[in-house]
């Protein structure tokens, strides 16, 4: 019996190998990334992220090939992390980002719910106060 376990215990602990994407969600979303535009990326990559196939990798290489700048790579990578479930990961991105190149609105309404959701609703309200006026004056 014990042998029955530790062979499984070494079959689920040897890496996956992540396959090709293949969903119709892959689809719209490579299509959407060649598009280059973000209005069309997130909803399409909201729903990919859904699935099991996602996969950082395959996304960043569709990116490249789209000729993506880093910034806008890495707005997309946050967005992946967010999306994907590792919303700790996508705010601690973003407020890096922030820091690099500047405010972005998307980004900035990811790091809201990310903390909201964590139930840090005082640290939301604080951020949003700290940077919502902020941004807000000066993008009239």
């Amino acid at each position: 019996m014990k042998r029955l376990f530790d062979k499984w215990v070494l079959k689920t602990s040897e890496p996956s190998e992540t396959k090709t994407p293949v969903s119709a969600e892959w689809a719209t979303l490579e299509n959407a990334v060649r598009q280059r535009n973000f209005t069309t990326i997130f909803p399409a990559l909201r729903a990919w992220c859904m699935l099991t196939e996602r996969s950082w990798e395959y996304l960043q290489a569709v990116a490249r090939t789209a000729e993506f700048s880093d910034v806008a790579l890495n707005k997309l990578q946050i967005l992946f992390l967010y999306l994907s479930g590792d919303t700790s990961q996508a705010f601690d991105a973003a407020q890096l980002h922030f820091k690099r190149h500047g405010f972005d609105p998307d980004l900035f309404v990811i790091c809201l719910v990310a903390v909201y959701q964590s139930e840090q609703f005082e640290m939301a309200l604080e951020y949003l106060q700290e940077h919502g006026e902020q941004q807000m004056k000066e993008s009239t």
